[in-house]
C-alpha cells in the first residue's frame, strides 16, 4: 500500500511540475474573466439605481420601484454575488497553486536534477504569488463599490417586502 501511495504522489508530482505555471496561467485567465464580468454586472447594478437621466441632471435615485424592477434587482444581486465569490475565492487559490508548485517540485522521484526541481519550485510560487497579489489589487477596487451596491439592494428589497407586507 505504501509502495502505491509513494507512485501515485510522484506521478501526481511530475504532472503538476510539468504544468504548474501553465495551470496558475490558465486560473489567471480565468479568473480576469471573473473579474471583467463582475465589474460589469457592478456597472450595470449603477447603472439601476442611478439611470444615465438621473446622473445627467444631479437627480439622486428614483424611491418607487415596481415588482419588476424588485424581481430584476434581486436577480441581480444574486448574479453580483455568486461573480464576486468566484473571483474572490480563485484569487485566494494562487498561494496555494504556488506551494502546490513548490511541494510537487521538491518531492518529485524523476530523472530530472534537483536544481531543475529546484527551479519550478520557485517559479510556481514566484508566479502564483504575483497572481494573488495583482488580483488582491483589483479586489480592493471592485469590494468597495460592490458593497455600495448589495447594501443599496438590500435596504431597497426590505422596504419594498415591509411596505409589501403593511399592505
Amino acid at each position: 500500500m505504501n509502495k502505491l501511495m509513494d507512485i501515485l504522489v510522484n506521478v501526481l508530482a511530475v504532472m503538476f511540475c510539468e504544468a504548474g505555471n501553465w495551470i496558475i496561467i490558465i486560473v489567471a485567465v480565468i479568473n480576469a474573466a471573473f473579474c471583467f464580468w463582475t465589474k460589469r454586472a457592478i456597472k450595470r447594478a449603477d447603472d439601476m439605481f442611478n439611470p444615465k437621466s438621473d446622473k445627467v441632471n444631479g437627480v439622486s435615485a428614483r424611491m418607487q420601484w415596481s415588482p419588476e424592477e424588485i424581481s430584476k434587482l434581486k436577480d441581480m444581486r444574486k448574479r453580483l454575488v455568486i461573480k464576486y465569490a468566484w473571483y474572490a475565492n480563485i484569487t485566494a487559490i494562487f498561494p496555494l497553486l504556488g506551494i502546490l508548485g513548490t511541494v510537487a517540485a521538491l518531492v518529485t522521484y524523476s530523472d530530472v536534477t534537483m536544481m531543475e526541481n529546484f527551479m519550478v519550485a520557485l517559479s510556481t510560487t514566484l508566479l502564483g504569488v504575483l497572481c494573488a497579489i495583482f488580483f488582491k489589487g483589483i479586489d480592493a477596487v471592485l469590494s468597495g463599490p460592490m458593497d455600495v451596491i448589495i447594501d443599496n439592494a438590500d435596504y431597497v428589497i426590505q422596504d419594498y417586502e415591509r411596505k409589501e407586507a403593511q399592505e
